[in-house]
C-alpha cells in the first residue's frame, strides 16, 4: 500500500487482554496507534501496557471527554504526523490480518471506478455467534437493508458507523473533524453525511470484516440483534436523538426513524435492561435535556 495509516483507538476502563489481542490484530497493519485514554479508572495498567508497545503513543484525558473531543485529539495528531489516512477502532475491534489492506484496496478501487469515496467500512459480525449485522442505507427517502449478495466488492452506502472505518486524509481537511457536543452517539453517522454534503461518498465492502460488540450484551428480538445498554449511555441515546433533530447535515428521514426507534429502546430499557429504575431516570432526564437543548456531557453525574 502506497499510504501511511494510521489507527486512532479510544480506551476507557479497557480490558488489557482484550487490548492486547486488538493490538496484535493491527500494529503490523498501520504505521502507528494512537490511544487516547478516557480517564480510565485502571489508567496505571493501561499506561504500562501501552509504554511496551512500539507501536503505540497515547494521549492521556483529564476527565472522561466523551468519543467526539477523544477521537479529534488521535486524529489531529494523525493529520499532524502525515497520515494519508485513518482508521477508527473501538478498544475491542479484532480483525483480521489483511483487513487494513482490503480496505484500501476497496477505496482504491471504487475510486478508479469514478466514486469519490471518503470512508470505507467493512461488514460487522458478532464477537460470540458471528451473527451478521444488517448494512443500512436511507435510498429514496427510505431505509433499506441491503444484502451481501446483492453486490460484487463494495457499495455505496449513507452511513456507517465509526470503529473499522477508514477515512482519507483530504475529508478531515475539506469536511472538518467530528462532532463534539454530543459526547457519544450519533457523531460518525453525522459525519458521513455531512462528508456527503462535502461530495465525499461512504461505501462498504465486504471483502472486509469485523467483529464488533453492540452494547453491554445482546439479545434477538424479531429476529434480530439488539444491544441492551447502561443507564448512562442510554441517557446520550434520548438526549442527543432530540438535540439531532435540529441537525441540517442528517435527512428528515433519518431523524424521524431515530426518534420513533428511542421510544421502543426506552420501553426496552425499562423492561430487561440492567438496573431498571436508573434507567428510567437516565433515559427521562436525556429527554428533557434534550429538549433544553443540553450539549456535552451527563448532567446527572460528572464521575463518568
Amino acid at each position: 500500500m502506497s499510504s501511511k495509516i494510521i489507527a486512532v483507538v479510544i480506551s476507557f476502563n479497557p480490558n488489557i487482554e482484550m487490548l492486547n489481542a486488538e493490538y496484535e490484530s493491527i500494529a503490523f497493519q498501520v504505521e502507528k496507534i494512537i490511544y487516547i485514554d478516557n480517564f480510565s479508572d485502571n489508567r496505571e495498567i493501561v499506561r504500562k501496557w501501552i509504554e511496551e508497545k512500539p507501536k503505540a503513543v497515547a494521549i492521556w484525558m483529564n476527565s472522561n471527554e466523551g468519543v467526539g473531543v477523544s477521537q479529534n485529539a488521535g486524529i489531529r495528531l494523525a493529520l499532524a504526523e502525515g497520515a494519508s489516512h485513518i482508521i477508527i477502532f473501538d478498544q475491542d475491534s479484532l480483525v483480521s490480518n489483511d483487513f487494513v489492506e482490503k480496505l484500501y484496496y476497496a477505496e482504491q478501487l471504487a475510486i478508479n471506478e469514478g466514486v469519490n469515496v471518503g470512508i470505507t467500512g467493512p461488514i460487522y459480525v458478532s464477537h460470540d455467534d458471528l451473527y451478521e449485522y444488517p448494512i443500512m442505507s436511507i435510498e429514496d427517502g427510505k431505509f433499506v437493508r441491503i444484502p451481501t449478495n446483492s453486490f460484487a466488492t463494495y457499495r455505496k452506502v449513507s452511513h456507517i458507523i465509526a470503529s473499522g472505518s477508514l477515512i482519507r486524509r483530504e475529508v478531515f481537511e475539506k469536511v472538518g473533524l467530528l462532532t463534539e457536543s454530543l459526547f457519544i452517539g450519533y457523531m460518525d453517522h453525522e459525519y458521513c453525511f455531512r462528508s456527503s454534503y462535502f461530495g465525499y461518498d461512504t461505501i462498504v465492502t465486504k471483502v472486509a470484516c469485523m467483529k464488533h460488540q453492540l452494547g453491554d450484551r445482546q439479545i434477538i428480538l424479531f429476529g434480530r440483534k439488539i444491544g441492551v445498554y447502561s443507564p448512562f449511555r442510554r441517557y446520550f441515546d434520548c438526549r442527543n436523538t432530540i438535540l439531532i433533530q435540529k441537525n441540517e447535515y442528517l435527512p428528515k428521514v433519518f431523524r424521524r426513524h431515530y426518534l420513533k426507534l428511542i421510544f421502543g429502546k426506552f420501553i426496552l430499557s425499562c423492561l430487561i435492561g440492567p438496573n431498571r429504575l436508573k434507567q428510567v431516570k437516565y433515559c427521562l432526564i436525556g429527554f428533557n435535556d434534550g429538549l433544553k437543548g443540553v450539549h456535552g456531557k451527563c448532567t446527572i453525574t460528572n464521575k463518568k
